[in-house]
């Protein structure tokens, strides 16, 4: 998943028109809320803190040294995300995983992701493959070290480079809040089911698709990788259809 930002100790990846411009972290000093939203956001992902923990506020406060304002400005982001929920008479909890929103997020996915292929089957440009390339070739190190936050970023970061590629914004966009929101269910099934040297061949048949200009080549591809998504999440659940509610009763339902 190629996402929106980037996680502790990675370069940040922007993409901009044709390129992709690489931020290290040392080129600019990081916001507190900024650090309290990833700090917090990386214990959600990495289920550090189980769907369904109480998010206390003032545990938060101490352990990262940080002001209220910057802790309350990360939980709001996360809010938006959908990786909180809050009630103003209940407080702050994670979010359940659910197979209900986890079916519509894989739909809405196929839907979105085979549209980006098509479009940019006929408009990427070499160093964009290129570039893209790379990225792919960085999860092999971080797939021998079980390194899954980093195999995370470099998906996401693929994903929205393609979307990118159709010189879409709009596209663009949604495909990043489309990935921050699978980033969990990306995480549980990593943990559970040897595939992620399936994942980056894959990665790779994608870009030869897309090199071959041929919308329609480039859209299957993109859906054999979307279904094998699919697949190993049902293979995690035992069998269990992807349509149950199974996962929010195992992760995290209130």
């Amino acid at each position: 998943m190629f996402g929106t930002r980037s996680t502790a100790g990675d370069p940040e990846h922007a993409y901009q028109g044709n390129r992709v411009l690489i931020e290290s972290d040392a080129d600019r000093k990081p916001r507190k809320a900024d650090i309290a939203y990833e700090e917090l956001r990386r214990k959600i992902v990495t289920l550090e803190l189980e769907p369904g923990s109480v998010i206390d506020e003032r545990q938060l406060i101490e352990r990262l040294a940080i002001g209220r304002t910057p802790v309350r400005e990360a939980i709001q982001r996360l809010i938006h995300e959908g990786m909180i929920i809050h009630n103003p008479r209940r407080g702050s909890w994670v979010s359940p995983l659910s197979l209900t929103e986890l079916h519509a997020m894989i739909e809405a996915r196929r839907m979105l992701e085979l549209e980006c292929a098509r479009q940019a089957a006929t408009r990427i440009t070499p160093d964009q493959v290129s570039e893209l390339r790379n990225e792919v070739d960085r999860s092999g190190p971080a797939i021998k070290a079980d390194d899954i936050s980093t195999l995370i970023s470099i998906d996401q970061r693929f994903h929205v480079g393609i979307a990118w590629a159709t010189g879409n914004r709009y596209l663009v966009k949604m495909t990043e809040q489309l990935h921050n929101e699978l980033t969990r269910y990306w995480y549980v099934s990593a943990m559970r089911v040897g595939h992620l040297h399936i994942v980056r061949r894959h990665h790779h048949a994608i870009l030869d698709a897309l090199e071959t200009g041929d919308p329609t080549f480039a859209a299957h591809t993109m859906d054999e990788h979307i279904t094998l998504f699919r697949e190993r999440l049902s293979t995690l659940i035992s069998g269990s259809p992807l349509e149950s509610n199974e996962l929010s009763a195992t992760f995290g339902g209130r």
